[in-house]
């Protein structure tokens, strides 16, 4: 039947045009990768196209792909070629000719101001192509990043409560245009009528907050009607702003790090930003301070003081946000909101939604009838009171959906009406809920002890130490030090004396003649290695090599090199300059001074000590230069001939990190920062120290003519590049390992492969390049029950009850 839905299609395909057959030949591709059974991935690699334009190409978002794409695809899902090309032709024929340009090329004549915001704009794009492709690119990685944290928070079925909304009028700012009513279903149709576009999601504790957000994205990149122009709904964790940051500042190194490995650089990210392409949908400004914040202080406070000043050419620019509902009233009371702004308050889910959610969640509705039954009463009691928010109805769908190894059913859903308070109903829920998550794991369910997993995951829902500079929800792997922080920096110090006791040892062992001035060197280090590690704020780095495919990057390295290099000289300069004073105060007590002696020291000293740190200050340079903050990438419009090679298709893979990690640009992957720094600390920077400082002796050597390579010269490069690359260069990888070091026992030791692993259970997300929980009443919980020993709680012994 699919065959044959296909070949009339495809026997369509001159009668249909423009928009349409887009959408068809979209329908077609998607209809063939089905059959084939292929992801978009097995896409790219047997066809050698690039991961964005397959992902472009099936998006309904994106611009219409090229002749090639489709020739390509055709042929590897087995569709017919000529009919497809036919429809693209269509395609391209029937499109409105391109806007042609004014004299001066800033902007085509007739198209919107790249600041039109308007969320319903016109059919037309920017006319900046680089923009429109850019924001095509990010509009695609939403659509599928998106979709796909929507099936994890609805779980298996996707069956979607169609939750209320009741807008709420303040005393005075109101966008106009908005409803006094809406629903899940209209929730994209609500938002267009807003003038502005400016939108304050607010509900109780798993209301639905974050889910209406989700699909309000979803909705408006899946509008047919949909252009070019339109802002790029993204949305982004409020937790991870960082208090005095401006925020358009902040959105665009978010950006930049989330999509950077579709092409988007912090330059282009600033622009996106700037011109207002992107829509901000920002989820959680509850979760961004303690509960005993002062308002005046919190971080809340601080970004509506931002949202208030983000502005674009027609006056307050588009935003939603999300925030629960006592939070915002109790900022409201003090005339601190969001302004110009819609406010709609999520009601609780009714209990026909109820019935209709979990009858189609569930693979047996009639274990659930007498649930089911006692939620269709007039006077549902607790039972609706616990089950009216869709966090809860999953909740309650995992726990009691769970089935043992013989496929029976582990628990019975009618031991929920014997709750007589929400509360405690919500502890049993919660208490089962990591037994429930672990077993229904897609690829390795119950690889962890559930006594384990809620104790590690009850050590990182406590948060930071007191005293500790960051408080909110995102767990970033480089900040996980803060749990421990005393321990953490007095065990960096020991490290640092294991250090110096390795290389006095060596030098013992190696320059018995000369150890004491050694030591005094080996001392000197080790104070600069003592001021390192007691450093408070560690941010990771990773390796810039696409810094040489730019001109901007190139002008860069250079200004480091010859900064470096002028500062190394001085270095040397100075050094001489001490040792030719403190022999001439010798000599001038001894009454033998000869200022031409004198004169003569200072040029040898300065040439022997120059010699040395020079080369030492200009591959101190280069390196600095070849490094940066994950979050730092600045990029030219002008590439070098090089950075033209570099971006060639077949090497694109290798230089910009796609499959070897992602050495260059940051992608969206809470260990990528992590993985960087540790590769740059142990990989990048020894290698590179021990080729220069090789090529530096045997340059030394061979002007004392002699020309040998001794293991002790190998080995000190090697632990100086190390010392130079774990200590100056980079800091974020050493500190989490010392971590996990002094963590041993309290979490585990391959922490972030439990990390992924407790994502795909369901117990984490992922939200930009942090881990969150699955839900704050999960890590409210976890923070108070789980670091406890097992059977220390009423619930403790429920669950283990349950899962024994």
């Amino acid at each position: 039947m699919a065959q044959q839905d296909d070949s009339e299609a495809a026997d369509d395909t001159t009668t249909v045009t423009g928009r349409d057959a887009l959408v068809l030949l979209r329908q077609l591709l998607e209809r063939g990768r089905a059959t084939h059974k292929l992801t978009k991935t097995q896409l790219v690699a047997r066809t050698g196209l690039g991961k964005t334009t397959v992902i472009q190409a099936f998006s309904m978002s994106a611009p219409a792909p090229s002749a090639i794409t489709v020739a390509k695809l055709a042929d590897c899902l087995k569709l017919d070629r000529d009919r497809l090309l036919e429809l693209h032709a269509n395609i391209t024929v029937t499109s409105p000719p391109p806007v042609a340009a004014v004299a001066d090329g800033t902007e085509p004549a007739g198209a919107p101001h790249p600041d039109d915001t308007a969320p319903g704009g016109g059919g037309v794009g920017t006319g900046d192509t680089w923009t429109d492709e850019a924001a095509a690119r990010i509009a695609g990685q939403v659509l599928a990043d998106e979709t796909e944290h929507a099936s994890r928070l609805l779980g298996p079925g996707g069956h979607r409560i169609d939750l209320e909304f009741r807008c709420v009028p303040e005393l005075a700012n109101n966008a106009a245009g908005a409803q006094e009513r809406g629903n899940l279903r209209d929730a994209q149709t609500f938002y267009l009528a807003l003038r502005p576009a400016r939108l304050v999601i607010t509900g109780e504790p798993g209301a639905g907050k974050t889910l209406l957000g989700i699909h309000l994205v979803l909705a408006l990149l899946s509008d047919r009607t949909r252009s070019p122009a339109d802002p790029v709904p993204v949305r982004f964790s409020l937790a991870g702003w960082s208090p005095g940051l401006p925020l358009q500042r902040w959105l665009a190194e978010q950006v930049a790090d989330r999509f950077a490995a579709e092409g988007i650089s912090r330059r282009r990210a600033v622009a996106l930003v700037k011109r207002r392409r992107i829509l901000p949908v920002l989820d959680g400004l509850d979760e961004m301070d303690a509960a005993d914040t002062p308002l005046a202080r919190s971080r809340a406070y601080q970004v509506l003081e931002e949202l208030n000043s983000y502005q674009d050419a027609r006056g307050s620019a588009p935003v939603v946000l999300t925030c629960r509902t006592e939070l915002y009233e109790r900022l409201t009371r003090h005339q601190v909101r969001m302004r110009d702004a819609a406010r709609v308050r999520i009601e609780a889910v009714s209990a026909i939604e109820a019935v209709a959610y979990l009858t189609d969640r569930t693979a047996a509705p009639r274990r659930w009838q007498p649930v089911l039954s006692h939620l269709g009463e007039s006077e549902p009691g607790v039972l609706g009171a616990v089950l009216n928010t869709p966090w809860r109805l999953n909740l309650a769908a995992t726990v009691y959906e769970q089935r043992g190894a013989e496929l029976a059913y582990r628990r019975d859903p009618a031991d929920l009406l014997a709750f007589t308070s929400a509360e405690e109903a919500g502890d049993h829920l919660l208490g089962l809920y990591l037994s429930a998550a672990s077993a229904s794991h897609p690829t390795a369910p119950d690889r962890y002890p559930v006594e384990a997993t809620r104790r590690w995951l009850g050590v990182l829902a406590a948060g930071p130490a007191a005293g500790a500079p960051k408080a909110g929800t995102d767990l970033y792997l480089h900040e996980l030090w803060q749990l421990m922080p005393r321990r953490v920096r007095i065990a960096e110090l020991l490290l640092v004396l294991l250090w110096v006791a390795i290389l006095c040892g060596w030098v013992q062992l190696a320059e018995p003649k000369e150890s004491d001035v050694w030591t005094v060197y080996t001392v000197l280090l080790a104070g600069l290695l003592w001021l390192r590690a007691w450093k408070r704020r560690v941010v990771p780095r990773a390796a810039q090599l696409g810094r040489m495919s730019s001109v901007a990057g190139l002008r860069l390295m250079g200004r480091r090199i010859v900064g470096a290099g002028t500062a190394g000289f001085l270095i040397g300069f100075l050094a001489a300059v001490a040792v030719t004073l403190v022999w001439g105060v010798v000599n001038l007590v001894m009454l033998s001074l000869d200022p031409f002696k004198q004169l003569v020291l200072l040029v040898g000293c300065t040439a022997i000590f120059a010699g040395v740190t020079l080369p030492a200050g200009i591959l101190f340079g280069l390196l600095s230069a070849l490094t940066g903050p994950v979050t730092w990438e600045r990029t030219s419009a002008t590439p070098t001939r090089f950075g033209r090679w570099v971006r060639a298709e077949k090497w694109r893979k290798l230089t910009y990190g796609r499959s070897m990690g992602a050495i260059v640009e940051p992608r969206a992957d809470p260990h990528h920062a992590i993985r960087n720094d540790l590769l740059v600390g142990f990989g990048l920077i020894p290698v590179m120290v021990l080729c220069g400082g090789l090529v530096l002796t045997q340059v030394v050597q061979i002007g004392l003519d002699s020309w040998t390579l001794t293991p002790g010269a190998v080995a000190v490069c090697l632990v100086l590049g190390l010392l130079l690359g774990l200590y100056f260069l980079t800091g974020a990888g050493r500190r989490y390992l010392v971590f996990l070091l002094c963590a041993r026992g309290r979490l585990p030791w391959r922490l972030g492969r439990f990390l992924r692993w407790a994502y795909g259970a369901g117990l984490l997300r992922v939200s930009g390049s942090a881990y969150q929980f699955r839900h704050r009443e999960l890590q409210e919980w976890l923070g108070v029950h789980g670091p406890c020993q097992p059977g220390s709680t009423a619930t403790d012994r429920a669950g283990r009850g349950h899962i024994s």
